[in-house]
């Protein structure tokens, strides 16, 4: 979507008119790659205490348009906060990411009137419900996925059965192996055999078994004194360090320490967790009409 420079029967304001004396809507925004998401975190600046009341009030929001023709994504994201952040995943995206910010009338607002409208208009007006208010300025980022899969064919992990038949329990061994290994008890290494090439388990199966292995080779890393000494030399470190890097424009050397590995796994692996319920979802769940009041398990 494109803002169109036109004329409203009514006033908007808008960089490209007179609609208002000295009132401002601007907002500036910057779009970051988070791992496997793109992140626009925005800062609206807006010049105008009775436009600032509707928002306040809920009769009026901020939207931001978001659009990126060649893939067909499209969504309005609407807020009431003048700083933020917008995630999307990167998997709906491809070529230029369009961002188009308004204020719209939430309500119908009757007998409206602006103490910094145009001398020109000197009666009140009539806002409907979905009348813009404010047109903010466009941006448009060019989007360049080269992220690096940890789940894809060249994979950093290797699944197998645990020798020791008294371990029931997930073992993760990576410290000299070229690879993080995940072993586990025949019967679970069995279970896993069978159900790994179904498609709709597949996010069930990286959130139950690759998160929690990444989770702990992840914190090993944060309290190794120099991880390029002890791990340098293995390919799996090498995979999860260029993807840090590419991802996350980060060097896992200086900013692994300041990380959430909890969070930070989920990332590298392209959130399973999230892709997990919707196929949990699909297979056969289902939500309670009434709620816990505390959600508790």
């Amino acid at each position: 979507m494109d803002i169109k420079y036109r004329l409203y029967p009514y006033p908007v304001l808008a960089s490209f008119n007179d609609d208002y004396n000295s009132s401002k809507f601007h907002v500036n925004a910057e779009c970051v790659l988070d791992g496997f998401d793109i992140c626009i975190n925005y800062s609206v600046e807006l010049e105008n205490d009775q436009i600032r009341e509707l928002i306040a009030k809920g009769k009026a929001c901020i939207v931001f348009h978001l659009e990126s023709a060649r893939t067909g994504y499209r969504e309005a994201r609407e807020t009431d906060k003048l700083n933020g952040k917008i995630v999307i995943k990167d998997s709906v995206l491809n070529g230029d990411l369009s961002f188009c910010p308004f204020i719209i009338a939430k309500e119908n607002i009757p007998g409206y009137f602006n103490n910094d409208f145009n001398e020109d208009y000197t009666e009140p007006f009539n806002f409907e419900k979905g009348y813009l208010i404010a047109i903010g300025n466009q941006m448009v980022w060019p989007i360049t996925k080269n992220n690096i899969d940890l789940l894809n064919s060249s994979s950093p992990f290797k699944i197998g059965l645990n020798p020791d038949e008294t371990i029931s329990n997930m073992v993760v061994d990576f410290e000299s192996q070229p690879k993080i290994r995940i072993l586990l008890s025949a019967k679970d290494l069995s279970c896993y055999i069978n159900m790994k090439n179904t498609p709709e388990l597949k996010s069930i199966l990286n959130s139950a078994v690759v998160v929690p292995a990444l989770m702990y080779v992840l914190s090993e890393l944060k309290q190794c004194e120099d991880m390029e000494t002890a791990f340098g030399s293995l390919s799996w470190y090498l995979s999860i360090k260029e993807s840090y890097l590419k991802n996350f424009k980060k060097d896992i050397t200086v900013d692994l320490a300041n990380e959430n590995v909890f969070e930070l796994a989920q990332k590298m692996l392209k959130t399973p967790i999230n892709d997990a319920f919707e196929d949990l979802t699909t297979l056969g769940g289902h939500g309670d009409d009434e709620e816990d009041d505390d959600n508790e398990i």
